[in-house]
């Protein structure tokens, strides 16, 4: 059985992956836009399809 410190420590470090993962897609976002790398190459940079890449901003609240 957990305990509560286990679970909050389990929630905790789901928040911070979430948060790298987004700031990750944050980074690639502003050089897609400043003209520096491709939606293409963003994507790769995450072994991503540009569909699937593109569906995780929009899950963001970012648009292209």
């Amino acid at each position: 059985m957990k305990t509560t410190k286990s679970n909050m420590c389990e929630a905790l470090e789901g928040l911070i992956e979430d948060g790298r993962k987004e700031g990750q897609f944050t980074a690639l976002l502003n050089l897609i836009k400043s003209g520096v790398i491709t939606l293409k190459q963003a994507a790769d940079s995450l072994n991503m399809s540009e569909k699937s890449f593109k569906k995780q901003l929009s899950d963001y609240g970012y648009v292209i």
